[in-house]
């Protein structure tokens, strides 16, 4: 049974190591353009001065970037809330989108992959009441965590947006 663990788990991180090792999608936008990607979505962008910013996009206006700062490098010259970040500021945005569904897939099929695994290295499950309840217990909730973990990472998307001039 250890080696069906260790190969369940394996199978599950490697399903994430694609994922992570792609990296982000590139495109290369027009100010015109820039809109429909990112208004509504939580971004994060390097200011000229080096100063890290990130947010959700409200507005793609024609002066600048309106947007909701709920984090920055350095708060001093940039300030938190609601601001304009001025469009010659802007060169390259992150946009960060998420999802669920591998989450959910994952999350629901690692305990029945689990304990269709169990039965087949033991030949039947263990009998109700015997010792090997707490583990398939744990085992089961263990995969539950890892897999929710795994999907996560799938979900998460990120973009990188050249703003072109």
């Amino acid at each position: 049974m250890s080696r069906l663990s260790v190969s369940l788990g394996l199978l599950l991180g490697l399903g994430v190591l694609p994922a992570e090792a792609r990296g982000p999608r590139q495109q290369r936008l027009p100010w015109d353009a820039l809109g429909p990607a990112v208004e509504g979505r939580k971004i994060s962008m390097v200011m000229p001065d080096g100063t890290e910013i990130r947010g959700k996009v409200l507005a793609v206006q024609s002066d600048g970037l309106r947007m909701k700062m709920s984090w920055t490098s350095n708060a001093l010259p940039v300030g938190m809330g609601e601001r304009v970040i001025p469009r010659e500021a802007v060169s390259v945005v992150k946009v960060q989108r998420g999802g669920w569904k591998w989450r959910a897939i994952l999350t629901a099929a690692a305990p029945v992959l689990l304990v269709g695994a169990i039965a087949a290295a033991a030949g039947d499950l263990p009998e109700q009441g015997a010792e090997g309840d707490a583990a398939i217990g744990a085992g089961v909730l263990g995969s539950m965590a890892i897999a929710y973990v795994a999907g996560w990472k799938l979900d998460r998307r990120e973009t990188l947006i050249e703003i072109a001039r």
